[in-house]
């Protein structure tokens, strides 16, 4: 049984999309709508932690996803993001070794963080919520901020290419697609 394609809203510049999200409740009763920006000028991690997006160079996005699974469950949807990323990724960069996860959020290439997850748990009407999985990946940049420096390294840096963005996108959300239909046909088969 087949799927429909992830919905995309496109904006020039954003401070978060994660933010944008949240702000915007209506939003959040669409499953597997996201927002990308191509500038995102507050993106952030974990903890707080500053996310660093160059100006149209890298992928900044975020999306909503209704739970069909316990709240106790929840963390599996971070884990599912990553490895679809990280499927992703894998095959652009031709299997290499030095792609690994770090659980629970990020996907590092040679010890330098190339993309980071960060999902949040919002309740947008009595009773109902959803979670919003933002996702930054360093695509086009060779550049970064000082202080990131020698922990942040980008597909470009990698490959010596560069990559068209929005091809990128869209192979990333599909795989996503794939892996949370996958995970929720075989859960509710245990059921």
């Amino acid at each position: 049984m087949g799927y429909k394609t992830m919905d995309i809203k496109i904006f020039e510049e954003l401070g978060s999309t994660n933010d944008y999200l949240k702000n915007n409740k209506e939003l959040l009763k669409e499953n597997f709508l996201a927002v990308y920006a191509k500038k995102q000028i507050s993106g952030r991690g974990r903890n707080e932690n500053k996310w660093f997006c160059g100006d149209n160079l890298d992928l900044a996005f975020s999306f909503v996803y209704q739970p069909e699974i316990v709240i106790s469950q929840i963390p599996v949807i971070t884990l599912l993001t990553g490895l679809s990323v990280y499927k992703t990724l894998f095959k652009i960069l031709n299997g290499p070794s030095e792609l690994k996860i770090k659980w629970p959020n990020d996907i590092l290439y040679s010890d330098k963080k190339l993309c980071g997850i960060l999902c949040e748990r919002i309740s947008f009407d009595e009773h109902k919520n959803c979670i919003i999985v933002g996702i930054g990946i360093n695509v086009n940049s060779v550049k970064f901020p000082a202080l990131l420096n020698n922990q942040a390294i980008s597909l470009k840096q990698i490959t010596k290419k560069e990559f068209e963005l929005f091809s990128l996108l869209d192979e990333i959300t599909n795989n996503i697609q794939h892996f949370f239909k996958n995970y929720r046909t075989r859960v509710s088969m245990k059921i």
